[in-house]
């Protein structure tokens, strides 16, 4: 191995014990803040069908600068409960890279993703050792709950490049979105025709 490959690895393993001990302070800070508080009134609102959109609990539109941060978004949505292990994550956003470097990647997503949500106090991830999610019992997310629009693409327009397993996720979902969107309006227009002989 190379001394710039060594190098690199090694910032990679400083980053990651970094923000490891970055996570820990934090989870335990917003146990501590948020344990005793209701939050059943304030929730996101992430749009994935059409153009992606992050709105915040006040209203107002949250811009989400970060191509990797959209789609950890994404795949931590259509997760069971919102959430994914972090190796899967990493095999997905950054699989041509060493283990190390792809663990501090994440993490500095992760860290990005949270700064957003420090401005309303209200945590958008919850993360540990092995998995991170996102705190659905505060966020809306489009394609779960809002009236199926079938001209409306899963993240539209949007890819990454030099990240092939992403790109084969994100075509499958789209697949399979498209699908329960089709099979879901079926039903209601013949729920709606039914309604109309009764």
């Amino acid at each position: 191995m190379s001394f710039y490959a060594v190098s690199s690895t090694s910032n990679c393993i400083a980053s990651s014990q970094h923000h490891i001990a970055s996570d820990i302070a934090n989870a335990s800070e917003l146990h501590t803040r948020f344990s005793k508080r209701d939050l059943s009134t304030y929730s996101y609102n992430l749009r994935f069908l059409g153009s992606f959109g992050l709105v915040g609990p006040d209203g107002r539109w949250i811009e989400v600068t970060r191509k990797k941060s959209i789609a950890l978004l994404a795949l931590l949505a259509t997760g069971i409960n919102g959430e994914r292990w972090r190796s899967w994550l990493q095999e997905k956003l950054w699989g041509s890279l060493e283990p190390q470097c792809s663990q501090a990647a994440l993490r500095r997503e992760i860290y990005y993703l949270r700064r957003l949500g420090n401005v309303y106090q209200i945590p958008l991830l919850i993360a540990n050792y092995r998995v991170v999610k996102l705190n659905i019992s505060v966020v809306n997310i489009d394609f779960l709950s809002r009236e199926v629009d079938e001209y409306d693409e899963f993240l539209e327009g949007f890819s990454l490049l030099g990240e092939p397993e992403f790109g084969y996720w994100l075509k499958k979902t789209r697949q399979n979105i498209s699908k329960s969107m089709t099979i879901n309006s079926n039903i209601s227009a013949r729920a709606a025709a039914l309604r109309g002989h009764l």
